[in-house]
């Protein structure tokens, strides 16, 4: 316990900065925390932005050379040269 008027006033002063000191350091942990979160989610997006351009650097596939629909002999001349042209172009 304080005896003089100054020790009183310095405890005073002591707890005051204390109590500051401590609100810095809360504010301090909430930023890292916030910090932290963003840090996840932008890895997150990174890694979907990376895998979308992943997919769209991909060819769309070999194609469909009968789209049509309707049924072909596949060993006619036509439908042959098409199959090399296609083989050809990937």
């Amino acid at each position: 316990k304080p005896v003089t008027e100054n020790e009183r006033i310095l405890a005073e002063r002591l707890n005051a900065m204390q109590t500051e000191l401590l609100s810095h350091r809360m504010t301090i942990n909430d930023q890292r925390a916030m910090i932290l979160l963003q840090s996840e989610y932008v890895d997150s997006v990174r890694h979907q932005l990376a895998t979308s351009e992943q997919k769209a650097a991909k060819p769309a596939g070999r194609g469909r050379l009968n789209a049509d629909g309707m049924p072909k002999v596949l060993t006619a001349d036509a439908f042959v040269a098409r199959v090399k042209e296609h083989e050809a172009a990937q």
